[in-house]
């Protein structure tokens, strides 16, 4: 989500313009509980309708892009983000469709997820200003995943599904719980609370999750766990050993 955040304060900066500005987002394809997976094609449909006052102009860009779970998709490496320069007048629509192979979300197993579709403007007539209704620029419908439908093809949407930290500590144990780890390894220490490190190793995932039961006889005080590997950090967990 922090992705989207960082997309809508593109546009959404306090200034007030002269007009209203609003935009308003229908996600057509897919459609609510459609199924998906690395060999089903995907189309990615979305409706734009300019609900303000303002005029969209030539001067203006049209921001969409396609999430899941309310995060950014990539293909190749790089996240998907769309844009189209094109007048939409005062109560016009624009309609943008983009078609993929297919769907492949790391780790994932069959489940479904919220797809959704995002839309902005920014230029001359709509930067730096604070749309009067923000809740309308994303539309969701449920997907239907199916991690087995196929092999993947180049032309795919990959998400990758946030890290989920569920560690916790009883009965003396330490128990490493992280699942959606895109990583090979990851790095576990405990500091107690004058900053000394009592336990520093690095721990491989296995089928995206990091698992271990670590038994650290440690003696009675507070202590923080901390996980992180070379492209995020975890999260940290106080412990208390009684």
């Amino acid at each position: 989500m922090k992705r989207i955040f960082t997309l809508l304060a593109f546009v959404l900066i306090a200034k007030m313009a002269a007009g209203q500005v609003d935009i308003g987002v229908t996600l057509n394809s897919p459609l609510n509980n459609a199924p998906a997976g690395p060999g089903i094609p995907l189309s990615f449909d979305i409706t734009i309708t300019n609900s303000g006052t303002v005029a969209i102009t030539t001067m203006d860009t049209i921001i969409y892009a396609p999430t899941l779970d309310g995060s950014l998709l990539s293909s190749g490496g790089n996240s998907i983000v769309f844009s189209s320069i094109q007048a939409v007048p005062v109560g016009g629509t624009v309609n943008f469709t983009q078609n993929f192979a297919g769907l492949n979300i790391n780790g994932a197993s069959a489940q479904a997820f919220a797809f959704c579709g995002l839309a902005l403007v920014a230029g001359p007539n709509w930067s730096n200003v604070v749309e009067s209704d923000t809740t309308n620029n994303l539309d969701c419908n449920d997907i239907q995943y199916d991690p087995n439908s196929v092999s993947i093809d180049e032309n795919v949407l990959i998400a990758a599904l946030k890290p989920v930290n569920t560690s916790y500590f009883s009965n003396g144990t330490l128990y490493i719980r992280v699942a959606n780890m895109d990583v090979k390894a990851a790095q576990v220490n405990v500091v107690d609370l004058t900053g000394k490190v009592v336990y520093n190793q690095y721990l491989e995932t296995s089928n995206f999750e990091l698992k271990s039961d670590l038994n650290l006889n440690l003696s009675k005080g507070i202590y923080l766990v901390n996980i992180r590997s070379e492209k995020a950090q975890y999260g940290s967990r106080k412990i208390i050993v009684q």
